[in-house]
């Protein structure tokens, strides 16, 4: 299929199969992707103002993540397995940069999903997570997801792993200080007495 630079207006391509089809620098306004699946594309330069892509699946397909990024379904789980999908695809393109922002922007969706199970507020994860169990399953995973953005940014800022570590060695300098400091005085430390 070869479409470069067309233009497609309110068209429902729902449950469909792209297998080599050439979109590059095509416009989809307010078209339905529901559960399609992308094959050996080239969606690069197009966009998709209005657009759902909800439960597609993309393989070997050339396309911009920033674009990718803006039609993204508004459900944070849909939006986490969305962009754990276009990971993989960035992978297998070899596109490194896309894969670094889809992986922050999968943490941050799963993030949300997770502190919104957690509050429990939506209807949906209210049904689906009721109990103590869940809830406190999911403050783990928030916490942990939390936890390794300030600590070394989910493995894609790695500066940041260098500042947590300059922390830690000052953290334990300081504690080793007040645990000898007490027995041997702050004389002698300064000395290099004992």
């Amino acid at each position: 299929m070869n479409a470069n630079k067309a233009a497609f207006i309110d068209c429902d391509f729902s449950y469909s199969v792209f297998e080599r089809a050439y979109f590059h620098a095509a416009s989809f306004n307010n078209c339905k992707f529901i559960g399609c699946r992308f094959y050996d594309s080239n969606l690069r330069g197009a966009s998709f103002p209005g657009s759902d892509f909800r439960y597609a699946i993309f393989h070997r397909t050339l396309l911009d993540s920033n674009e990718m990024v803006a039609i993204l379904p508004q459900e944070p789980n849909l939006k986490r397995d969305m962009l754990q999908n276009l990971r993989a695809n960035a992978a297998e393109t070899g596109n490194f940069r896309s894969q670094r922002t889809f992986v922050l922007a999968e943490i941050e969706a799963a993030m949300d999903h997770e502190l919104r199970a957690l509050k429990g507020i939506e209807d949906y994860y209210r049904r689906k997570y009721q109990g103590f169990f869940p809830k406190a399953q999911a403050a783990l995973k928030y916490s942990g997801l939390r936890f390794s953005g300030l600590l070394w940014g989910h493995g894609e800022r790695p500066l940041l792993l260098v500042v947590s570590a300059a922390l830690f060695i000052v953290a334990l300098s300081l504690i080793n200080l007040w645990a000898v400091l007490p027995r041997i005085g702050w004389e002698a430390t300064g000395s290099g007495l004992r």
